[in-house]
């Protein structure tokens, strides 16, 4: 038996488990619906907005990646009171957008509410490999077209989806 502790929202929330043998045999999945009818809340806004203008390799730079991140930042300051209850605005730039730190800051996300609104903002160069994986550029990806090294310091379409799947959970 495991005992889990679940963020619930206001109104319906949806849960599902399976569980699986140790010889990976799935269950039949079960289903529950719990609904919570609390006082009403206003949710969080979290802003994640990464921008990157230099990179490692300075063939790769670019114009305009910091300044639409910051712009992003900007369009949410002082929103607090109107919409949201708080507001928080996570900005990572340049030689501080690597891998790890963006894993990080997409992983601090995880402590928000389920209600809360999360927005992530990237600005930079992303490249496709030849199976059509998208991967987004972190800062110390200084040969993008060697695909051994897109891989094990890109971010994928897939990473970038997984983690902030966990979000808010």
């Amino acid at each position: 038996i495991h005992t889990y502790e679940l963020g619930l929202a206001n109104g319906d929330n949806i849960i599902e488990a399976v569980a699986f043998s140790a010889a990976r045999v799935e269950s039949k999945r079960s289903r529950a619906t719990v609904r919570l009818e609390g006082p009403p809340k206003k949710p969080s806004l979290h802003v994640l907005a990464i921008g990157i203008n230099e990179y490692k390799n300075p063939a790769l730079n670019l114009n305009y990646g910091v300044s639409d991140a910051t712009g992003v930042l900007d369009i949410f300051k002082g929103k607090e009171n109107a919409l949201f209850e708080n507001v928080t605005l996570t900005g990572i730039f340049n030689e501080n957008a690597t891998r790890p730190n963006i894993l990080k800051a997409i992983g601090d996300l995880q402590q928000s509410h389920p209600d809360d609104v999360i927005v992530v903002y990237m600005a930079g160069h992303g490249e496709i490999t030849e199976d059509g994986t998208w991967y987004f550029l972190p800062h110390e990806v200084v040969y993008p077209e060697r695909e051994a090294q897109l891989k094990s310091l890109g971010l994928s379409s897939n990473s970038i989806q997984s983690e902030i799947a966990k979000v808010g959970g």
